[in-house]
């Protein structure tokens, strides 16, 4: 037999069990299976029958099931059964055979359930038989379908390989080939699965989570090494699309952070590039965090940081020319500093314009870009509490307090025009009148400025509107003590609301010895707003010519007037022509013929209106005439201006004569 023990259950040769070269202490087993045996020295196995201690021929071998071995030198193989079960009696033979080797059944070999194509060995081992590939061990909770699925921890598989608990692998692979160009293996879980795609064209493997109804991608691995994390296309090493929280420190261009540092960029090539918008995009940022730094790339383009809170932001620009920029929620500038191209000076703009400037020479302009002292301001400032000038702190019962020894406080210096011009003027304002060398204060109770040093002088200022009773306003100068009417009279009503007759006929004017008026030409189309009405002095004698309050001006009203405005007028001698410059200052600066205007400093405003004369009719020579109400050797005192006099001329006409009227206030 060569050492050989053949096994055959049933004619079928496939069945059929080798143990070859016991005596090398190794049981061969067909399909490469092996069983190791105590090491024992070269049994030899001879057949014998027990009981009659004959030969035993291959043929009556080949029909046992069972055989024992005396020793391990003699193995003989009992037709009875040695454990008491009788060779005829085949029904507990259960397909097992024993292999003893000597009396200890410890060292006993088992093989078992060969009709159900596995052996069972002791100590828990088994070899697969070639006949069937399906197989079940349910007890130890693994199990095979004919289908070929293998399931460890469920007797259900669904899968090639179906494991229900944990698995611990070093070099675990796993391989799946489709009919296709794409794989997809699942890993299970109880709410849904985790997908692993690998697509063969692009050489990538993608990762995807689906509870079902949602399939999410959650990372890709190509084949040139990116990684996307929340995208399927990543176009870097790293392409992360999505949020990404790190709780530790993060190092770019280095192998570690700096200990001090969260965020340690490093590059000696490179810098880093932050978000880039626009100022509208910028005041769209809802809540933006303290610190929140971008680059804004229109407008006054720069980086910015917002130094406020999320609910109350404040939007700080920092640049290499611009070194500080405040701006509200909606992304407009309020404020900047920056460097000015001029010299070496700091501006602070606001909304574009420059507020503030601050020199090299620690000169600090406000309003201006070039303070000419330590604090040089151009335009009004406000002061509410305590100033001190000269000294460091203002004296107790002082809000303005000037101190030095050496030096006097020089008030706001004004011609009187530009006193005059002055609008609104406050209770108690103080100027200095450069053209009569006089300091004044405003009156504002007598509504008039007042010299300090005697408290009698005066400066041209507007006394109000008056009206007459046909509801004509006119504007009104204060001249000296007197408030005269900067324009002619046009009232076709006394005072006391009797009409005043209008008269046209040359014929009929000159006859009269009534009140009467008209117009320049009898046109006041052309000639009434500018000029007024001319009046006969009847009317003037009347005594209700002007508005209430108001008369017509005396003869020394206007030699009062006069010397007001000209002090080399001398009052009350013969007619002619009185003064220098007196007709200058009373003349418009405009309205007059060719280079003959004057220059008006008085505020009187007075225009050439011209006259209605005796036996003729109108005349406008470049000449204005006025009443006065005080007669002259029964003749009325008047006053002209002329083209081409810069004095006044005092005379006397006929009371029929046409002149214009100014009144003076009582």
């Amino acid at each position: 037999w060569n050492n050989k023990l053949d096994v055959e259950i049933d004619d079928d040769v496939s069945n059929e069990i080798q143990i070859l070269s016991i005596g090398n202490d190794t049981i061969y087993l067909t399909n490469g299976g092996f069983v190791k045996l105590p090491a024992e020295t070269d049994p030899v196995f001879t057949a014998w029958d027990k009981n009659t201690g004959i030969a035993i021929s291959e043929s009556q071998i080949t029909d046992l099931d069972h055989f024992t071995t005396a020793d391990e030198t003699d193995p003989i193989f009992d037709s009875s059964i040695s454990k008491g079960i009788t060779a005829t009696d085949t029904s507990n033979w259960n397909n097992k055979l024993d292999v003893e080797i000597d009396d200890d059944v410890t060292n006993e070999i088992q093989i078992l359930s060969i009709g159900n194509d596995t052996i069972y060995l002791t100590n828990g081992g088994f070899v697969k038989l070639p006949a069937d590939t399906a197989w079940t061990i349910s007890g130890n909770n693994m199990y095979s379908t004919p289908s070929g699925n293998i399931g460890i921890g469920t007797d259900n598989p669904n899968y090639k390989l179906d494991i229900f608990g944990d698995v611990v692998a070093e070099g675990f692979r796993i391989r799946r080939v489709s009919d296709g160009n794409e794989t997809v293996h699942k890993i299970m879980d109880a709410g849904g699965s985790i997908q692993y795609y690998n697509s063969s064209g692009n050489r990538g493997h993608y990762f995807f989570t689906n509870d079902g109804s949602t399939v999410e991608s959650r990372m890709s691995i190509m084949g040139d090494g990116k990684v996307g994390i929340g995208t399927t296309t990543p176009s870097n090493t790293l392409t992360v699309d999505g949020t990404a929280d790190f709780t530790g420190s993060v190092s770019i261009g280095a192998s570690n952070a700096d200990a001090s540092a969260l965020l340690d960029v490093s590059s000696t090539e490179k810098g880093i590039l932050i978000p880039r918008m626009t100022a509208s995009q910028r005041g769209n940022i809802a809540n933006p965090a303290t610190g929140l730094l971008l680059y804004q790339i229109d407008g006054s383009s720069g980086l910015y940081y917002n130094a406020g809170s999320p609910s109350s932001s404040n939007w700080i620009q920092l640049s290499s020319t611009l070194i500080t920029q405040l701006a509200d929620a909606d992304g407009n500038t309020k404020i900047q500093v920056e460097e000015s191209t001029n010299e070496n000076h700091i501006r602070f703009d606001i909304d574009g314009y420059e507020a503030m400037t601050i020199n090299n020479y620690k000169k600090v302009g406000i309003g201006t870009t070039t303070p000419s002292n330590i604090l040089s301001v151009n335009g009004d400032a406000d002061f509410v509490g305590d100033v001190s000038i000269g000294s460091a702190v203002a004296a107790p019962s002082a809000i303005l307090d000037l101190n030095s020894t050496s030096k006097g406080f020089l008030p706001p210096r004004l011609t009187k025009a530009e006193i005059t011009a002055i609008v609104n003027p406050e209770n108690g304002l103080q100027v200095y009148n450069i053209d009569d060398n006089r300091f004044y204060f405003f009156d504002g109770v007598d509504e008039q400025w007042k010299e300090i040093a005697i408290g009698t002088g005066f400066v041209n200022k507007s006394c109000g509107i008056i009206f007459d009773r046909d509801g004509n306003s006119y504007k009104t100068i204060q001249i000296g003590t007197q408030c005269w009417m900067a324009e002619n009279l046009a009232t076709t009503t006394f005072n006391n609301t009797l009409p005043i007759p209008l008269v046209i006929d040359n014929t009929e004017w000159v006859n009269l010895t009534t009140p009467a008026y008209c117009w320049y030409d009898n046109d006041k189309v052309t000639y009434g707003d500018t000029y007024g009405a001319l009046y006969n002095w009847y009317a003037v004698n009347e005594g209700n010519l002007c508005p209430a309050g108001w008369h017509v001006p005396s003869d020394a009203d206007w030699c009062i007037l006069l010397q007001e405005i000209d002090a080399t007028v001398i009052c009350y001698s013969d007619v002619g022509f009185i003064g220098i410059d007196a007709g200058l200052h009373l003349k418009n600066d405009s309205g007059w013929p060719s280079d003959c205007n004057g220059d008006n400093s008085s505020d009187f405003s007075a225009l050439p209106g011209g006259l209605r004369r005796l036996g003729s009719s109108f005349s406008v020579t470049g000449t204005g005439y006025w009443w006065s109400s005080t007669e002259f050797n029964n003749n009325p005192i008047f006053v002209s201006l002329h083209s081409w006099s810069s004095a006044v001329e005092r005379d006397v006409y006929d009371k029929s004569y046409g002149l214009s009227i100014r009144c003076v206030k009582d």
